[in-house]
């Protein structure tokens, strides 16, 4: 069961039957019923039935209630209204939400209601262009989504300070946290951010990127085409990521005036996501360059 517009939804867990007897070949085993998505009792607070509805209704004005009305439950309340509204691009909301969370006393994955309804919602979030993760309710998230709030506003500074913050940084953190120093013109810092990174998953190959666009604006034209090789040695990367490391390669290619096989990586974009930003624009530029 999903909330309408906001990414998150409930999840239902299936589990796969074993044995610790040896086998000489597979056997189909029915999958486990799914895991039993809690409900408030008939004697829970009325915070709790109150919250609980207006999320499953997606009714955001009454999970606003709640957090005006119930104290034990405005953690959780705030969490969830800050989410919708960064969703729906109201990072103005987003932020004065989202700060309350992170301004309480409690930490959010500690607080009771969101231990019991919310640890079954994964929050899809957007960390950057491209990639996607489905993260726990935690402190760590709602750092995540209110960075991505302030960037919105061009808050770049605010949101660089909020991620620097989180306690346990993850893979995650340190892509956001690499997008925003670039944002941010602080290139040095994305160097040293992404050093000794190998290209394994969706997250590295992007930082590699990243890496590659620093070097190339600093003026390291070899060391950034190396970074984006290395961004681009699996094809197997989402879309997204290897178009933003070819379209980087292209300009390095341009600034080191070879300007073919600029447009042989500006081409591969067009030919594969034609709504590349400004994709057929730079085609046409480099038309009536000389190679």
């Amino acid at each position: 069961m999903g909330v309408p517009g906001s990414g998150v939804a409930w999840q239902s867990v299936r589990g796969r039957g074993t044995s610790a007897q040896p086998r000489t070949a597979p056997q189909a085993t029915a999958p486990a019923p799914p895991a039993r998505r809690p409900t408030p009792g008939m004697l829970a607070p009325k915070g709790e039935k109150e919250l609980y509805k207006a999320i499953t209704a997606a009714d955001v004005a009454g999970i606003e209630r709640v957090a005006n009305q119930h104290a034990n439950y405005r953690l959780a309340a705030n969490f969830l209204v800050g989410t919708f509204a960064q969703g729906e691009g109201n990072n103005e909301r987003a932020e004065q939400w989202l700060r309350s969370v992170l301004g309480a006393e409690g930490d959010i994955a500690n607080d009771p209601f969101a231990r019991k309804y919310l640890s079954n919602i994964p929050m899809d979030v957007e960390i950057v262009p491209g990639i996607t993760a489905d993260l726990p309710v935690d402190r760590t998230t709602t750092s995540l989504i209110l960075a991505e709030a302030l960037q919105g506003l061009g808050k770049v500074d605010e949101a660089i300070d909020v991620v620097e913050q989180i306690t346990d940084p993850t893979s995650y953190a340190a892509l956001s946290l690499a997008e925003l120093y670039l944002a941010s013109g602080r290139l040095d810092d994305v160097v040293d951010l992404t050093n000794g990174i190998e290209n394994v998953d969706d997250i590295t190959a992007m930082l590699n990127a990243y890496r590659g666009s620093a070097f190339r604006q600093l003026g390291h034209h070899d060391a950034a085409r190396e970074a984006l090789k290395e961004a681009l040695r699996s094809k197997k990367r989402s879309s997204p990521i290897l178009h933003f490391a070819l379209s980087e390669r292209a300009e390095t290619y341009l600034a080191q005036n070879r300007v073919a096989q600029a447009r042989k990586d500006l081409e591969r974009i067009l030919a594969e996501d034609s709504s590349f930003p400004e994709i057929r624009e730079r085609l046409e530029q480099l038309s009536s360059t000389p190679n």
